[in-house]
This record gives C-alpha cells, sequence and structure tokens, in this order.
C-alpha cells in the first residue's frame, strides 16, 4: 500500500529588487556620423543599500559613459542613472544590449537605432454612411510621407471597395492623393480595409465601412389627420410621396388586412418616380361606420428593404340637428279640431342632410276634420261614429321631408288633427337619408310636472343603443374590426311633443222640448235648437237624419243640421217639421256630437195636426239671443180662409210682460190677413217660453209659441257710466263728487264688487294738462313733483234684490292740476236661481 503524501504548492516567485526604465532602449532617426545620448534609470526597489553591476560587450557604435564592469551602491527606493552613447557610421538600423548584474539576479536590456525609412500618414477609418446601391461614391485621402526616405507602396483592397492608385513612389516629405470608391451591389452595411505595402514592415490595414442604400422614397407628411368626419359622406384627401434618392423609385401600394381598409381608395396603386421628383396620391374615404379609427398604409418601394408607411387617423361621427323648442306643447285639445305647433330644426353640422320626418305609433288613415264632418249631414258617422280600417293618421307635419344646408334651418309646423279620446304618448323620428332611420327621437313624458326626456338612436343595425336618461353610451363591436366607445350627449333644447289630451266638450241642447203645437197638415214650420258649449273647447256638433218610415207621422228635417260652437258659445240648428196625421204627437229627435256619437242628445218634437181656416204662421217665433233690457221684434200673420170677417183678441199665457202684443185684438178680413208684432224685452239672462193665445169671440183658438235667450247683465245706472264719464275741467285741492244710481231690473238676486284703477295718460304735444291749465309753469325743473290723486268710490260691494237701486258716489281729489283716467270694473255674480 502505498504512502499519501500531501502535495507541495509551488513557490511563489521572488520579487525583483531591482528596475530598470526604458525596458528598451531605442534612437530614432539616426544621422550618420551624429552623436545621441540615452539615459537607463536603474531603481533599487529594496529597503537596503544593493550594489549592481553594468555590463556591455565592446561595440563600435555604442559605449558606456561610465566603465564597465564596474559595481555602483544604489541606496534604498533611489534610482541610479546609466548613460548610453550612439556614434553611427551611417543611415541604417543598428542593435546592441546592456546586463545589469545584481547579487540574485540579471538584466538585460535591448538597445535598437532605427535608421531612415518611408512613412505614409494614413487615417485610421475611411466611412462612406449610406450610399445609393448600383452607384459609385468616391472618396479622396491626401496620403504624405512623413519618413525620411523614399516609399515604394503597394495598395489594395476588396469589393465593393477599390483605390486608386494602386502602386507607386513617394517622396520623403511629399504628399498625393488616393481615392477609394464605394459601389455596393446590394442593400446593407459592407466593411474592407486598405493594406499599405512599402517593402520594409507591413502596416495596420485602414478600416473601410459603407452602407448601401435602395431608392430612398419618403411621405410629405406620415401622418394624416382627418379630423371628424361624417358618417355615409364621401372624403378626398392628397399626399405626396417624394424621391430623396438618386435612383428610380418603383412604388406598388399594399392593400391592409383590415376591412376598415375598404373604406379607403387608394390611386394610382403604383407607379415610378423619378430622382427628385414626386408623386401625387389621392386618397378616398367613405365609411358606414361610426366611431374613432387609426390604420396604417404602406407603399412597397423597389430595392428599400422598408416600407413607405402612411397612418391615417380620425373619428367618424353623425350629424348634429337640434330644435329650438324642449317641447311642442299642445295642452287640452278638442276632438277634431286642428291645432298647429311650429318648430325649427337646426342642421349643427357641416355637411347637408335630407331628412324625413314621422310620427311614431301613428296611424295611416286619415284622420277627419270637423269641418269634414259638418259636411256630412246624412252620413252614418253621426249615429255610429267614425269607422276606421286602421288606426288614424293624427299628425301631419310640414314639410314632412326635405334638405337643410350646412348650418342652416328648416321651420317645421307640427298639426294635430285627435279622433281619439285619449293622452297622446308619442315620439317624433327623425329619418336621415345616408344616414339611418331614426337617428334621433325624443320621448316627452308628464309626471308630477316633471318632464323626462329620453333619446334613442337606430343606426340601421349598426350597433347596440345602451340608453341612460341623459347620456347614451353606443358600445360598437363589429366585425369590420373597428372598437370605439362613442358618447352622445343630449342637449335640454333637443324636443318635439308634449303629452296632448284629446277631450270632447260637453254641449247641451236647449230646450229638451221642442213646442210646434198645432200645425197644418203637410204645412212646413220651423223651430231653432240652441247649441249651448261651456268649456273652453271647440265642438262639432250634428242633427242626426230621421229614419223615415212610409207612415211616420211628423217629418223632420233641418236646412243646416251640422255645425261647429266655438268656446263659452252658442250655436242654433233650425228644425223643420211637416205633420202628416190628424192627433197629438212627440217625436224624438238627436243631435250628435262628434267625438261622442255613442251618447247623443236627445230633443222631444210635440206638434198636433190639424185642418186650418183661421190660424197663425209662422206658429212659432223664435227670437234667439238678444241683449238683456233692450227691445227685440218678431211677426207673425193671422190669416182668415174663410167668407166672413172674424174678430180677434191675444194675451201672453203667462201674463208676463216680457212680450207685447200689437195689436191685441181686432178684426181679419175675409180672406185676409193682419199682421202682429211681438216685442220682447227681457229681464233675465235666461231662456223664456211663453205663448200667444188667439181667442175668437170668447174661445181660445190658437196658439204662437215664442222663444228667446237673454244675454249681457240686467244692472243699469241713472246716469250715462259706460263705456266713458267724462268729469270735465276740476279745480285741484277742491273736492270733486259725482252721485249715481245703480238699479237690479232683473229678476234675481245680484251681487255687484267694484275694483278702481288710476293712472295719468301719455302727454301730448311735448306739454302736459297741468301746464295747459297753468301758464306761468314754463320751467319744467321748477315744477312740484306731481302727487298722485286719490279717488274714491263707495259703496265697493252691494246687494241687490230685484229691483232694488243703491246709490253711488265717485270721489277725486288732486293737489295738482293734471290729467288724470280712472278705470271701474264691475264684477256681477247673479243667484243661480229665480226669486
Amino acid at each position: 500500500m502505498s504512502e499519501t503524501r500531501p502535495k507541495l504548492s509551488p513557490a511563489p516567485p521572488k520579487r525583483s529588487v531591482f528596475g530598470v526604465s526604458p525596458r528598451e532602449l531605442v534612437f530614432q532617426n539616426v544621422v550618420a556620423h551624429e552623436v545621441s545620448e540615452m539615459v537607463l534609470s536603474i531603481m533599487n526597489k529594496d529597503k537596503i543599500a544593493q550594489m549592481v553591476k553594468v555590463c556591455m560587450e565592446s561595440s563600435p557604435y555604442f559605449q558606456l559613459a561610465c566603465p564597465s564592469d564596474v559595481y555602483h551602491i544604489v541606496p534604498p527606493g533611489a534610482s541610479a542613472p546609466v548613460r548610453i552613447r550612439f556614434s553611427p557610421d551611417e543611415n541604417k538600423d543598428y542593435s546592441h544590449e546592456l546586463t545589469c548584474i545584481m547579487a540574485k539576479e540579471k538584466i538585460v536590456v535591448p538597445i535598437r537605432a532605427i535608421g531612415a525609412r518611408a512613412i505614409l500618414d494614413f487615417p485610421a477609418q475611411v466611412d462612406f454612411s449610406e450610399c445609393p446601391v448600383k452607384h459609385s461614391t468616391q472618396k479622396t485621402l491626401l496620403v504624405r510621407n512623413v519618413g525620411n526616405r523614399t516609399a515604394h507602396y503597394q495598395l489594395s483592397t476588396q469589393s465593393p471597395f477599390s483605390v486608386v492608385p494602386t502602386a507607386g513612389t513617394l517622396g520623403a516629405g511629399d504628399t498625393m492623393q488616393v481615392t477609394v470608391t464605394f459601389h455596393a451591389l446590394t442593400n446593407g452595411e459592407h466593411f474592407g480595409s486598405l493594406c499599405c505595402n512599402t517593402g520594409r514592415e507591413i502596416r495596420l490595414p485602414l478600416c473601410l465601412r459603407g452602407k448601401g442604400q435602395g431608392p430612398l422614397v419618403e411621405l410629405s407628411s406620415p401622418t394624416l389627420n382627418l379630423g371628424n368626419v361624417f358618417v355615409y359622406t364621401p372624403y378626398v384627401y392628397e399626399v405626396e410621396l417624394i424621391n430623396k434618392g438618386a435612383l428610380d423609385a418603383p412604388f406598388t401600394y399594399i392593400p391592409s388586412t383590415t376591412n376598415v381598409d375598404f373604406c379607403f381608395t387608394v390611386e394610382p396603386e403604383q407607379g415610378m418616380i423619378a430622382p427628385g421628383g414626386t408623386q401625387t396620391v389621392q386618397i378616398s374615404f367613405h365609411t358606414t361606420v361610426l366611431g374613432s379609427f387609426e390604420e396604417k398604409f404602406q407603399f412597397s418601394v423597389a430595392g428599400s428593404p422598408t416600407p413607405v408607411i402612411l397612418t391615417i387617423r380620425g373619428s367618424v361621427t353623425a350629424p348634429n340637428l337640434h330644435f329650438d323648442l324642449p317641447e311642442l306643447d299642445f295642452g287640452d285639445i278638442s276632438f277634431g279640431f286642428p291645432y298647429t305647433q311650429r318648430c325649427r330644426l337646426t342642421n349643427c353640422s357641416m355637411v347637408p342632410v335630407t331628412f324625413k320626418l314621422r310620427m311614431s305609433d301613428d296611424g295611416t288613415q286619415p284622420a277627419v276634420d270637423s269641418l269634414d264632418q259638418i259636411c256630412k249631414e246624412g252620413d252614418p258617422s253621426w249615429r255610429k261614429g267614425i269607422h276606421f280600417y286602421v288606426e288614424p293618421r293624427e299628425f301631419t307635419m310640414n314639410p314632412s321631408q326635405g334638405t337643410i344646408l350646412p348650418q342652416g334651418h328648416q321651420d317645421i309646423e307640427v298639426t294635430l288633427c285627435s279622433n281619439t279620446v285619449m293622452e297622446f304618448y308619442r315620439r317624433l323620428l327623425v329619418d336621415l337619408e345616408g344616414f339611418g332611420e331614426g337617428v334621433a327621437s325624443v320621448v316627452i313624458t308628464a309626471r308630477d310636472g316633471v318632464v323626462l326626456v329620453v333619446t334613442t338612436l337606430h343606426w340601421l343595425g349598426l350597433f347596440n343603443a345602451h340608453l341612460t336618461v341623459t347620456n347614451v353610451f353606443c358600445s360598437i363591436s363589429q366585425s369590420l374590426g373597428v372598437n370605439v366607445l362613442h358618447s352622445l350627449s343630449i342637449s335640454d333644447s333637443l324636443g318635439v311633443i308634449s303629452l296632448p289630451r284629446c277631450l270632447v266638450p260637453e254641449l247641451h241642447v236647449y230646450p229638451q222640448i221642442l213646442l210646434y203645437h198645432e200645425c197644418h197638415l203637410k204645412v212646413p214650420y220651423e223651430r231653432k235648437l240652441v247649441i249651448r258649449n261651456l268649456s273652453n273647447l271647440p265642438g262639432c256638433y250634428g242633427l242626426i237624419p230621421q229614419q223615415r218610415k212610409d207612415d211616420s207621422p211628423v217629418l223632420y228635417s233641418s236646412p243646416k243640421p251640422c255645425g261647429i260652437v266655438q268656446p263659452y258659445g252658442t250655436a242654433e240648428i233650425p228644425v223643420i217639421i211637416e205633420v202628416q196625421t190628424l192627433g197629438e204627437h212627440r217625436t224624438k229627435a238627436l243631435v250628435g256630437v262628434f267625438g261622442d256619437e255613442r251618447n247623443p242628445r236627445g230633443v222631444e218634437l210635440r206638434s198636433s195636426g190639424r185642418l186650418a181656416e183661421i190660424y197663425p204662421s209662422p206658429s212659432v217665433l223664435e227670437f234667439g239671443s238678444i241683449p238683456a233690457l233692450q227691445p227685440a221684434s218678431q211677426s207673425f200673420t193671422l190669416f182668415n180662409k174663410g167668407l166672413v170677417p172674424v174678430d180677434f183678441s191675444m194675451e201672453m199665457a203667462s201674463k208676463s210682460n216680457c212680450f207685447v202684443i200689437e195689436p191685441s185684438e181686432g178684426a181679419i178680413p175675409a180672406r185676409g190677413e193682419v199682421p202682429v208684432t211681438v216685442t220682447a224685452t227681457l229681464d233675465d239672462t235666461v231662456g223664456f217660453d211663453d205663448t200667444v193665445q188667439l181667442f175668437i169671440g170668447n174661445s181660445l183658438w190658437s196658439s204662437v209659441f215664442l222663444q228667446a235667450f237673454g244675454i249681457g247683465t240686467t244692472i243699469v245706472t241713472d246716469k250715462p257710466f259706460a263705456p266713458e264719464l267724462n268729469l270735465g275741467y276740476q279745480f285741484s285741492l277742491v273736492p270733486c263728487i259725482h252721485q249715481f244710481k245703480v238699479t237690479n231690473k232683473g229678476r234675481r238676486y245680484h251681487q255687484l264688487f267694484w275694483s278702481a284703477e288710476c293712472y295719468s295718460p301719455p302727454e301730448e304735444g311735448g306739454q302736459s294738462v297741468s301746464t295747459l291749465s297753468s301758464p306761468r309753469a314754463k320751467d319744467d325743473s321748477q315744477r312740484p313733483k306731481r302727487a298722485s290723486p286719490v279717488f274714491g268710490l263707495e259703496p265697493l260691494s252691494m246687494d241687490l234684490q230685484p229691483g232694488q237701486s243703491e246709490d253711488m258716489v265717485l270721489r277725486g281729489f288732486s293737489r295738482m292740476p293734471q290729467h288724470q283716467l280712472l278705470s271701474l270694473l264691475a264684477t256681477i255674480r247673479a243667484a243661480e236661481t229665480l226669486l
């Protein structure tokens, strides 16, 4: 078994205690027969003094300045200089060596002398940077022989570089031009070297660098920002391709793989651009997609490794339309009456838009206007109502379509003629040609006085609209590869239709029983029905035609069966009957209200058929509506078909003082007639019915029926009071008193409430009344300020029973001369029932 011994690490190298500088002695620029000298320093690195011996073999050219083979003592940390002399006898290279011997080491220092030689001064590198391919680029170098002898040189390099000249001589201190050519055949970087051989030694090569570049084409602008553009609207833009290189540049447009590129058309798609030339490229844009986009368009240039890239960005928006009103408020409307509201539609966009208006949930069959309905006297619609095969078209817009120029507007009339008793819930939709149907719609609902606006957008299925009350956020995700988030803010001025309510006004027919009394057979007799409208809406009415039979005892008709009664107004229907048989008759007639045909108003026509010899004609006098307390006259004629004169007398059945007969008695000649005038002076604002009784002898023979309706008021004054009371000139500072009496000449109890308002009229001719009444007041600045006069009326309220009178006193007082007007207004309340 062998014995294992530990391995010993090698001993560290001994540290030298001496050093020399320089390590080599080189004599340069040697000149024959000239002595030159160099110094070698020997340094003691030890901490104690050391001895060193300097030795050099004998040479005719190199000598030590000190004796050879002599020891020198060098103190610690100090150095000892040793001088060496060199004396050549010709201009050539020499070599020798010097030896330093210490106790434990020896140092040999080489000695060389360099004679005359040729040295060519070249730059370290030549960089051609970017140069067109297949095109020669030259650089000229200035080379100098910095040596002291003639240089015999040879120059060489590698493709794609070349050099001229390739060989020659250059004297000491002379210069020459060296041309280096770079001719790249391919794109990219190229490297090479230039070796210069002067025959004595090989010089470090000169580095050559160059980059081959194909055709250089750039865009006039690398980015085209379209800004906000409108959907469905064509646009054309131009950019320029610029050839900044030295070669012809054939280019080709590379279509994009995204579908957004289908919105663009590039012309031309290929071509050739001469060096220094330009090519204008037209880019047409037309899209059907909303949202923001950014697209890169590439143009390939033959010979260029990278394409030219044009970035196009923009945002596609829809046209902006604006209504000038927040809503169109129709309020309460009457059935069958057209109501019109106006608004203005403004195009806030920079492109023209062609619009078409339509109403949501509106029908197609035209609605029936009340003016058309009153022309349909015998139409079944008065009995059964209007029959619509489809829903009625109740809204019309004028114009309903058109084109609005950029920044222009269109005034629009919206007319509602309702044939439906309901509260309307509608939206006015705006369709834009080329942009979509229902691009904007506004629904306005009323709830506790608050208007809620909800806007919807429909874009032909291009995207889904998620709605909130005030804003619309449309998330667009399409197969075209465009992902955008579009926001539309709805202003509070965008609106169209309010929440109207269609009503049928309540119409009353008076009287409920229309009396014709005795009527000669087959002789027409006319009386009138009064239609009274107590609402604030107009109404349309019509006498429903009689359904006649062969044995109908009474036939009735009207020359004007239909009409319109205004708000708070009255209208009349003349009703003519012809009694066909003898005896008492009660005939039912119906008055229909347009929109409420299911509930016609019933009227009873009472008549008595008889054969006549002595009779009045007409047998009914209708005074209509006449002012109260003002006489109005109507006439009838007494006819005697007999052969002898007949004495007659007449009196009122009710013993009323409202009707006066003239003459009230007399004689009717045989086969003659007597005209009779009845004067009505009504003492109330209600309907009056009475009868003129015709007596032949002591027998009641016939009757004439009277009907009148009083309007106005039965309150009168004993002095002229309205419309103007002129008090004339009165003295200032003296009370003015005017007394008058108010009398209730009606049959009902009345309450009166007075209100007074004083004001000064405008001055005429630059001069006030006070100036006219005071000639000395010429300086306006010295006139005292006018004091408002005080007018008083006593009493301000009163209760008047029928026939009762009340004294009134009007008092006025003014401290200054001036012209004053007093406006008096009386509010009269009458009892509902007669006293």
